[in-house]
């Protein structure tokens, strides 16, 4: 994960070893764990993405993204409920 000067934005290597642009739209805790969500910013794809930030062997942030169902859904419920707030 890195950042380059822009504190919303961070690159991340895709699986080709490509460097991807992403915004981060927002972190937020579910469950005592860290997440957040990411849009990119190149690209067709206006999907946003979520990662669980974790800790690796030097205590480093690492982004791993979340592909269990339940996980999902409950940091896509807490987000939905964070937009609706800042609405009000």
């Amino acid at each position: 994960m890195q950042n380059k000067e822009n504190e919303d934005i961070i690159y991340l290597m895709d699986e080709n070893g490509n460097e991807e642009g992403f915004e981060i739209i927002a972190t937020l805790t579910v469950r005592n764990k860290d997440y957040v969500i990411l849009f990119p910013l190149e690209g067709e794809d206006d999907a946003a993405y979520i990662f669980r930030i974790d800790r690796d062997d030097n205590e480093e942030d690492v982004l791993i993204p979340v592909e269990d169902d339940n996980e999902f859904k409950d940091v896509q419920k807490e987000y939905e409920r964070l937009l609706q707030n800042e609405e009000e």
